[in-house]
């Protein structure tokens, strides 16, 4: 517990010093920070705990707002950690999925700084900061273009496991409400509240523990993969290592199209083929039903 408000005291303590690094010209009083905050994917809202990054990696992700509006998205890296590029495009897409979007990204060690601009990515370098000039950037924010979303959202569900995991957990989630109905529906293949444990699911789990890429699940129709797959994905939802993307089997379009369309229609995210690809390329759990 002692090394738990250590570790908090730490993480105050460099918030507070990077914002008298970025904001001198702002009252320290009108600042208020948040180390847990939400970004919109699609029609989600995703939620993000800065804390659980600094811990594991020297990072934190940190909502700041003035007054009552979001001021940027603080990337805070331990001293003597390099600034990279990622923290950069990390920081942009939180800040663009923000609703409203925060209009600056900041990203810092304590003692290496950059300010960015969150509708165009660039450095904001006003000729002397103050709060008039900050007042013109929130003007030229709103004014600009905003359709940059998919960038942002192809940022995070490639790198940020907090993420994209919530994101596919939630799509899964739809799709299997989407196919539950009362007992008399029969073209509904799920029940809500109802499901029957069974060993081929326990026997999926104990594969994919042993770090399994492919599990194929084979039998005849109405035998139960589907609610196999149910349960898999149930068993996993509290999973730090597994998560399952939950497809219909007899859409017809294929695997990777199927993905392209579930994931485009869930979370506003535009895919093709190929970026699905590419995607599923650097993820690793696939579970296919046949």
């Amino acid at each position: 517990m002692n090394d738990l408000i250590a570790t908090e005291a730490d993480l105050e303590a460099r918030i507070h010093s990077a914002l008298q690094l970025a904001f001198p010209w702002l009252h320290a009083t009108s600042i208020r920070h948040q180390t847990t905050f939400s970004v919109s994917v699609g029609q989600k809202n995703l939620q993000v705990d800065g804390k659980v990054n600094y811990d594991a990696r020297g990072r934190a992700d940190i909502l700041l707002k003035w007054g009552k509006r979001p001021l940027a998205i603080l990337e805070l890296k331990r001293p003597g950690l390099t600034l990279k590029y990622e923290d950069d495009t990390q920081g942009l897409s939180y800040a663009r999925l923000l609703d409203p979007q925060a209009p600056l990204v900041v990203v810092t060690n304590g003692t290496d700084l950059r300010l960015l601009e969150t509708h165009s990515g660039q450095p904001w370098n006003p000729e002397e900061p103050s709060e008039k000039e900050f007042v013109n950037l929130l003007r030229s924010a709103s004014l600009a273009a905003t359709g940059n979303s998919k960038f942002a959202i192809s940022t995070l569900m490639g790198t940020n496991s907090q993420i994209w995991m919530q994101a596919i957990r939630e799509t899964s989630n739809e799709i299997i409400t989407e196919m539950s109905g009362s007992w008399g529906d029969s073209l509904k293949p799920f029940v809500p509240e109802f499901l029957i444990p069974r060993t081929a699911t326990r026997l999926v789990l104990q594969e994919l523990n042993k770090d399994t890429k492919l599990v194929l699940v084979e039998g005849p129709p109405l035998i139960g993969k589907s609610n196999v797959l149910r349960q898999l994905s149930l068993e996993t939802s509290a999973s730090g290592e597994l998560v399952v993307l939950f497809l219909e089997g007899d859409s017809g379009s294929g695997i990777l199209q199927q993905t392209a369309d579930i994931l485009s229609r869930s979370l506003n995210w535009p895919l093709g083929q190929v970026e699905v690809r590419q995607w599923l390329s650097c993820l690793s759990l696939i579970f296919i039903q046949r």
